[in-house]
């Protein structure tokens, strides 16, 4: 885990216009229909890894009854975020779009007095970020990418949600799924949600390494779930990759995307 010096370094290399990462900022929310994406498929009980993003993933997994979930994203600053949509969701609210800066300030300094350290310290992050911006919009910075066509259904099971977030910390690893994995993990999973990390990983070497670490990851029988919007449907280097030890099929296609198709699929582990 890295460290929150770590993260407000990073936070101000983001604000200042000089990172360079090519994904160093964060999703206000899921770009997906999480709606229909979990009426077709079947989590309950199972063992889940997931990228962190905008949190949305996460929460609508738990809302589905899965049994236990770990995450990972490339961007460190999404466990930060987070923390704060685990705040805001106690209030019911799926965004900070319809709360104050000063309402904000005030749930922050709240959980600056919580024992979980992960819990302080992203209190203290986000306590140095509300005070470099100058706007009246939480989202109006560098730091995020707005996205406004999120489709979920959680919000109305907030408390079971937050029940089960506040029995651990959370579990996060800060790597790039695309690169090869260093450690291996003991836990292993019935299901990886990579969302549309493929899409911008088209290269046959960094396919390869993904289709590397999904045998490493999966349990037999287990499956990755993906989706892929259509201006990216250049998939045949990735399906032949991953038909050496998965099979394939399509879960469901939608256009709402503001008229994009979005296909979302899973390859099952042989």
């Amino acid at each position: 885990m890295r460290s929150l010096d770590d993260d407000i370094k990073y936070l101000y290399t983001i604000l200042n216009g000089k990172n360079e990462d090519q994904f160093g900022f964060l999703y206000t929310r899921s770009n997906e229909n999480l709606i229909k994406l979990f009426d077709e498929l079947d989590v309950k009980d199972q063992d889940v890894y997931v990228v962190l993003s905008s949190s949305d993933l996460l929460f609508s997994l738990i809302a589905n009854k899965a049994n236990h979930v770990d995450t990972f994203d490339i961007n460190p600053i999404s466990y930060r975020y987070y923390y704060l949509r685990k705040w805001l969701l106690q209030y019911k609210l799926l965004n900070a779009d319809s709360i104050s800066i000063k309402g904000l300030s005030n749930i922050v300094n709240i959980n600056k007095k919580s024992n979980i350290k992960g819990e302080v310290e992203s209190a203290i992050f986000w306590q140095y970020y509300l005070g470099y911006i100058n706007s009246i919009n939480f989202y109006d910075s560098l730091l995020f990418e707005h996205a406004d066509n999120s489709i979920v259904s959680y919000q109305d099971k907030a408390e079971i949600i937050l029940e089960k977030l506040n029995q651990t910390d959370l579990k996060f690893d800060c790597i790039d799924i695309c690169s090869k994995l260093d450690n291996k993990k003991d836990r292993k999973y019935d299901k990886v949600f990579l969302s549309n990390i493929l899409d911008y990983n088209r290269k046959r070497e960094k396919l390869e390494i993904v289709y590397n670490n999904m045998l490493q990851l999966l349990k037999d029988g287990g499956s990755i779930i993906c989706s892929n919007i259509e201006n990216y449907r250049t998939i045949d280097i990735e399906r032949e990759i991953f038909s050496k030890g998965f099979s394939y099929n399509e879960i469901f296609t939608d256009d709402y995307r503001r008229n994009r198709d979005v296909t979302y699929y899973q390859y099952r582990k042989k």
